[in-house]
């Protein structure tokens, strides 16, 4: 039984919903100028300043002066970029720009790398006949990420390049993993297993990629700022980043449990590293990225040491394979309102930090989890084939 076309309106409608609404914020925010100060690009304009003066992009003292001349209210702290030095060929541009024509090209910049990467995770995982194949453009981490300007995306570009191109370009693939190397903390269990896959099958050339496109990004980031790691190393000691509340499983267990044992908050990401490579292992004979990487990517996200609700944007391939391989009637709506939900919870203004935002890693994995479940089922009634809600495919 196919999706009725009521219900597929249904879901597609809100997808829009969520869309437009995302791209009207965006659009005031633009038109306005008000809360550029507060906009995520706003760190990485800074930095870009700076580096054009040729001062140190993670200085707290250089990046507090130039954002109250831009008008930063005095009660707020400064936003100091975070990301490694990899980052810094492509905060220097920005440098050149005003404030807001770097947060207009930051913006269509992360909103070009989403649309590549849905057409990109189409290519591999076929696309489906009808309207659901608008479903990911209201994905709520995504559009979220892309409000806000947070760099989440572009490590999503760097999955969905790599899905796409292990098979046949398998340099360029590796290579295309350097925008992971923006937010590293992000995929953990992920990189462990690609790193034991690519051993096993010997894929070489994946890891050729990776290591020449690492040792470019640290030589260009070395001829930008001789001293970038150590000024990236002094900043993230001093940052006190674990003092902040991050809405996310590991930071909420280690309060719970003992707050200052900071080795708490790595320790669901060591399981879910063991998870990841034991779950690969007993599937070595058959291990496809399409599948079981989409798993990884949620077990990477809800693992993280430390992650902002926009990160979960990291998401949105396992939530495409399994929404277009198993389509549910009752699954797609579920999934639907939960993006309704996150995108409501955003443009209500529910500040960053707020435990509110605890809630979608957690929801996106279980719903993966349930989807296949009932899937399974339903294969298990006597079908041979896959689910027989399996939509056609172009």
């Amino acid at each position: 039984m196919s999706i009725s076309k009521a219900a597929e309106a249904v879901i597609v409608c809100v997808c829009a919903l969520t869309f437009a609404l995302m791209v009207l914020a965006m659009c005031m925010l633009l038109i306005t100028g008000n809360g550029l100060v507060h906009h995520d690009a706003m760190s990485f304009w800074t930095a870009g300043q700076l580096l054009a003066h040729g001062e140190n992009p993670y200085d707290p003292a250089g990046t507090l002066r130039i954002q109250r001349a831009a008008g930063l209210d005095t009660s707020f702290a400064p936003l100091i970029l975070r990301n490694p030095p990899f980052a810094l060929p492509l905060v220097l541009p920005l440098g050149y720009l005003s404030q807001r024509w770097a947060t207009l090209v930051w913006s269509a910049l992360l909103l070009a790398a989403f649309a590549l990467s849905v057409r990109l995770l189409w290519d591999v995982i076929g696309r489906p006949k009808g309207l659901l194949r608008w479903l990911p453009y209201g994905f709520a981490p995504a559009l979220i990420c892309i409000l806000v300007g947070q760099s989440a995306i572009l490590p999503l570009l760097g999955v969905a390049l790599f899905f796409r191109y292990h098979r046949t370009h398998s340099f360029a693939a590796g290579a295309a993993l350097w925008l992971c190397m923006l937010k590293p903390h992000l995929l953990l269990p992920f990189a462990a297993v690609l790193l034991l896959w690519t051993l096993r099958e010997r894929r070489f050339p994946i890891l050729a990629g990776a290591a020449v496109a690492f040792a470019a990004s640290i030589g260009i980031a070395w001829i930008l700022d001789p001293h970038a790691w150590s000024q990236y190393a002094t900043m993230a000691s001093g940052s006190k980043v674990e003092q902040e509340y991050i809405p996310c499983i590991s930071v909420a267990l280690r309060l719970w449990l003992r707050p200052e044992a900071l080795w708490l908050q790595w320790l669901p990401c060591a399981l879910g590293s063991a998870f990841g490579v034991a779950y690969c292992w007993r599937r070595r004979a058959s291990w496809n990225w399409t599948s079981g990487g989409g798993l990884l990517l949620l077990v990477s996200v809800l693992v993280a040491p430390y992650a902002w609700v926009s990160d979960t944007a990291l998401a949105l391939p396992a939530l495409m394979y399994s929404a277009t391989k198993y389509p549910s009637r009752v699954m797609l709506m579920v999934l639907a309102v939960l993006m309704a939900l996150m995108e409501g919870e955003a443009l209500r203004g529910t500040p960053w930090h707020s435990p509110l935002y605890l809630w979608p890693a957690p929801a996106w994995l279980l719903w993966y989890l349930c989807n296949r479940a009932l899937a399974s089922a339903a294969k298990g009634h006597g079908a041979d084939q896959e689910p027989a809600t399996m939509l056609p495919l172009t």
